[in-house]
């Protein structure tokens, strides 16, 4: 049974809390590249702040002091302020994930935004014909 200042626990000890701290570093260093990856103008996902889910984002602004991205939610417009642990680069799906039936959230040309849709057709030219949910509009992207 070990006891206090037993030197394998004191060095265990000192092991685990290097441990930690490296993987706090490393998760720092993850969480900076990501945040570099991604720029003023470009497409991103954003943790929005009322429900802390991801959700797709336009890149407005970046504060150099506070490392702060202004973004725009492209899903409902919605605007805010981003941490860079907040914020990643844009995932595109996958073509071969896409299936007739399938929900997706769709791009909307004069807005900018995007709603939900369902997948109706897949077209020879490899376009996507998809139906806007609660709205009559129908488009090929």
């Amino acid at each position: 049974r070990a006891k206090p200042g037993d030197p394998t626990l004191m060095k265990l000890y000192d092991d685990l809390k290097k441990v930690v701290e490296l993987t706090e570093d490393l998760k720092k260093t993850q969480e900076e590249k990501k945040a570099s990856e991604v720029n003023v103008g470009d497409r991103c996902e954003a943790v929005w702040s009322e429900d802390g889910k991801w959700y797709t984002a336009r890149i407005d602004a970046k504060d150099p002091e506070s490392k702060h991205f202004s973004v725009t939610f492209l899903v409902y417009g919605n605007a805010g302020q981003v941490a860079p642990e907040n914020i990643r680069p844009y995932r595109h799906a996958r073509k071969s994930q896409v299936r007739v039936g399938m929900e997706v959230r769709a791009y909307y040309e004069t807005d900018g935004l995007f709603y939900p849709a369902t997948v109706e057709t897949i077209t020879s030219g490899g376009l996507y014909r998809v139906a806007f949910r609660g709205y009559n509009y129908k488009v090929e992207l």
